[in-house]
């Protein structure tokens, strides 16, 4: 653990207080705050608060079609100063140690929070705004069995007791936090030095991975990003091509739907409804879609054979859409037909 510790990155004295100001306002109105209220009211942070976004300090999310901020938990972590952030990460031990403790008597049988808020003797609203910033690890081994918004039922996984506290788990998001600042920064250093009049600059050939020729069939957004996330996987990156793939599926959600059907979990939902997914895919793709919004808002660096396996399920999606009707269809054409059998 302590070779990961000398890799965290560090608040700014002054970031520090801005997202101690951003938590007691998000707290004031429950959890989330209205993100562009909130920059309309402090126009002077603005770019402050675009570099937290991007460095994963501040969630943005999309709640009722309404961009609201979020505090991260490597940014609560930090904020030592902050009563709202020790609160928070005091009932977080307490939740976690519940956990484990569930776990290790009852195994996967779901508790609900309720029953959790009597046990520590904390207040259910206050426990589950927790439970809320708990989830933002993704990969912390709990889900929700959805119930009503207040009565959740949570099912723990084995993995809940791979960490000792809840600290570690969130220092696991730290360290993967703080590579993607330092590649940003980085890869922002180098834009600079680029001639931004010139073209576009491509990858060179032994960097470039091979694209599926089906992808050619995909309608020619989802094509295009599509091909620039096998060449950022060429490239041996991570994160990027993570988010990629979470955006085709919105692209392709868009597409099949003909209207923006709201959150990811309700376009998910749609498509099964019409039977263009399965209840396996449904499972599969949102977890995928966990997966990219860690990858975009939560420092998650997810393993190459996890991209892999996101890819396989993309492309299952893909397939099963764009190019199997018109492969089955000449298939059954290619097909003798059965011979008539002769009467005796």
């Amino acid at each position: 653990m302590t070779a990961q510790v000398k890799k965290l990155h560090t608040l700014e004295l002054s970031d520090a207080e801005l997202l101690c100001r951003l938590l007691e306002a998000c707290e004031a109105q429950g959890d989330f705050i209205d993100a562009k209220r909130y920059r309309n009211e402090h126009i002077e942070n603005r770019l402050t608060f675009e570099r937290l976004a991007r460095e994963g300090y501040i969630l943005l999310e999309r709640v009722e079609e309404q961009e609201c901020y979020h505090v991260s938990l490597t940014a609560i972590v930090q904020l030592d100063q902050s009563e709202a952030a020790r609160r928070i990460l005091d009932v977080a031990e307490r939740l976690w140690s519940a956990f484990q403790e569930h776990y290790r008597v009852a195994l996967e049988e779901p508790v609900t929070l309720k029953h959790l808020s009597e046990v520590l003797e904390v207040d259910l609203p206050l426990l589950s705004l927790v439970h809320t910033y708990m989830r933002e690890c993704s990969h912390t081994p709990f889900c929700f069995t959805p119930t009503d918004s207040v009565y959740r039922a949570v099912t723990v996984r084995e993995e809940v007791r791979h960490y000792v506290s809840f600290a570690a788990c969130v220092d696991e998001m730290r360290v993967w936090q703080a590579d993607r600042i330092r590649a940003s920064r980085a890869g922002m250093r180098g834009w600079a030095q680029l001639d931004v009049s010139s073209e576009r600059q491509s990858l060179s050939p032994q960097h470039l991975v091979s694209v599926p020729d089906w992808v050619a069939k995909v309608p020619p957004h989802a094509q295009a990003l599509m091909q620039e996330i096998y060449a950022s996987v060429g490239d041996q990156l991570l994160a990027l091509p993570t988010m990629g793939i979470r955006a085709v599926i919105d692209v392709v959600s868009l597409d099949v739907l003909g209207e923006d059907a709201g959150t990811f979990e309700e376009k998910l939902r749609r498509l099964a409804d019409i039977q263009h997914i399965t209840a396996k895919q449904h499972d599969a793709l949102s977890a995928v879609i966990d997966a990219g919004n860690a990858a975009a808002h939560r420092g998650f660096m997810p393993t190459a054979n996890q991209v892999s396996d996101m890819l396989s399920a993309l492309g299952v999606l893909l397939q099963s859409i764009y190019v199997l009707g018109d492969s089955t269809q000449r298939l059954r054409e290619a097909t003798p037909p059965k011979p008539k059998r002769t009467k005796r």
